[in-house]
């Protein structure tokens, strides 16, 4: 089902963000 696939992709997608959450030195670690 397309839905619950992109809510799947959402629900990763906001967890990935909780996890970049700014370090001490105030830059985003999990990104490039």
């Amino acid at each position: 089902d397309d839905r619950t696939a992109l809510g799947d992709v959402l629900t990763r997608l906001l967890r990935r963000v909780e996890h970049a959450q700014p370090d001490r030195g105030g830059r985003l670690s999990d990104l490039d």
